[in-house]
């Protein structure tokens, strides 16, 4: 079987605890595949490229090809704002997207640019929002929709790297890597 790489942006410590709170409360109601806690590897994150890995290991070409993409993009750290989180009572996923942004569109367009398909042969992304994923559960659970519409829109998320992860169960990522901090001159709005 092929190894899946996840190359995503990292989120800052509070995102980071609302979304581990979110997972908490979710899993108070019904199993979820994706689980943020202590004992867990995975962690929130906002998936530039998803695919199958051309190499076995992420390479020094890899980095470097990243780096030319953020350079590409004039991407900064980034001040991302996320929508209220919604259930997808069809798949069983709870997400929030992220708020359309010009420099967001331009880095994800240069990372995949820069990565596909020499280091990873991606998903088609064809309708795909940028958006950071709380929970997996069984599709269809009232009580999960009930306590998603409940909650209100999360603060900035604060995107300081780019970082590269196996992926684990429902698209989640574990064990990093390959990180990539982005240039912080400045906080791009």
């Amino acid at each position: 079987m092929a190894r899946r790489l996840n190359v995503h942006l990292t989120v800052d410590l509070m995102t980071a605890g609302y979304a581990r709170r979110l997972n908490e409360a979710i899993r108070a109601l019904s199993d979820s595949l994706i689980v943020f806690d202590d004992a867990s590897p995975m962690r929130p994150h906002i998936t530039l490229v998803m695919g199958e890995a051309m190499d076995s290991e992420p390479s020094a070409a890899m980095q470097d090809a990243l780096s030319v993409a953020v350079k590409a993009s004039r991407a900064t750290v980034l001040s991302l704002e996320l929508e209220r989180p919604y259930y997808v009572a069809g798949t069983g996923y709870v997400l929030a997207d992220v708020a359309p942004m010009n420099t967001l569109d331009s880095l994800i367009a240069c990372v995949r640019g820069a990565l596909v398909p020499r280091f990873v042969q991606a998903q088609d992304r064809e309708g795909w929002v940028p958006h950071v994923t709380f929970a997996r559960v069984d599709p269809g659970v009232p009580a999960v929709d009930r306590h998603v519409e409940s909650q209100h829109p999360h603060g900035p998320v604060i995107a300081s790297a780019i970082e590269v992860s196996n992926v684990g169960p429902a698209g989640s990522c574990i064990d990093g890597l390959l990180r990539l901090p982005l240039p912080a001159d400045m906080l791009d709005r």
